[in-house]
């Protein structure tokens, strides 16, 4: 799975030049991950990080990432599994939060 993501992220599948592939359920719960992932990834890039609370807490077999918008009083909340939560780290965008190290 983790590789899957890992090329739905680097454009090595896109879903034009692979139409047929992603009919397959697996590569969909890829794409699925991809974009949550993504979407965590762009809320990082967006703020300077003197503007977010990030946490990260384990709960039996996921991690909570909670990430809070302190002057736009937004918060968000997402659950990982720990292969997701790795492909989570190794984004660079997170690499600037500490407080996401360290819970896989």
């Amino acid at each position: 799975m983790a590789e899957l993501v890992r090329a739905i992220q680097q454009g090595k599948l896109s879903r034009n030049r692979h139409f047929e592939a992603f009919k397959d359920p697996l590569v969909q719960e890829a794409r699925t991950i991809h974009r949550r992932l993504q979407s965590l990834t762009q809320l990082l890039e967006q703020h300077p990080a003197r503007e977010l609370e990030v946490a990260a807490v384990r709960e039996r077999n996921q991690v909570r990432v909670d990430v809070k918008v302190t002057r736009l009083h937004l918060s968000w909340t997402a659950r990982f599994s720990p292969t997701e939560y790795g492909l989570l780290l190794e984004r660079h965008a997170v690499q600037s939060f500490p407080a996401l190290h360290g819970h896989t």
